[in-house]
């Protein structure tokens, strides 16, 4: 040993005085009670949202899951019939059209957007639904190419 380190004396890292310490933490740690384990929400997204409801959320399609990315506010959705569809005869004898609905969404891990949801006849003859979120640059980009894909349409029928 070199004359430097010769009269240093190693650590004890687990000292008592040490483990004590972190010990005493612990258990007041383990005594705290943590309100926000369990929330009382009932269908109610604020709640347990991180962030206030938009002025252009419906409280009544709230949607609480399991986590941030099942929990979101929702708008109303607007729903436009796509006649060129099969569509379906409810229970009650009611002709019903495919249809795409629009609707916005906040989730709870911030994230906002437009979401398409598209509803058609199954195999089975009963409606299936299948949905896709967008951002609000790529609504805008669908919107665009919607608009012009209908301007086709109507050039070539003039």
């Amino acid at each position: 040993m070199s004359a430097d380190t010769k009269d240093l004396e190693p650590v004890d890292l687990d000292s008592p005085l040490q483990l004590h310490g972190a010990v005493e933490r612990w258990n007041c740690l383990a005594d705290e009670s943590f309100d926000r384990i369990e929330i009382d929400c009932g269908d109610d997204a604020e709640k347990v949202m991180p962030m206030r409801r938009p002025s252009w959320a419906d409280p009544e399609k709230d949607n609480v899951g399991i986590g941030p990315n099942d929990t979101f506010f929702a708008s109303s959705g607007v729903s436009v019939p796509a006649t060129l569809m099969n569509g379906w005869v409810s229970d009650n004898k009611t002709f019903k059209y495919s249809r795409v609905k629009v609707s916005v969404r906040q989730w709870g891990h911030g994230a906002s957007g437009v979401v398409l949801t598209v509803c058609t006849r199954g195999a089975d003859g009963m409606p299936k639904w299948a949905g896709i979120g967008l951002t609000a640059t790529e609504a805008d980009d669908v919107a665009r190419v919607l608009l012009a894909a209908a301007d086709l349409i109507k050039q070539a029928d003039a």
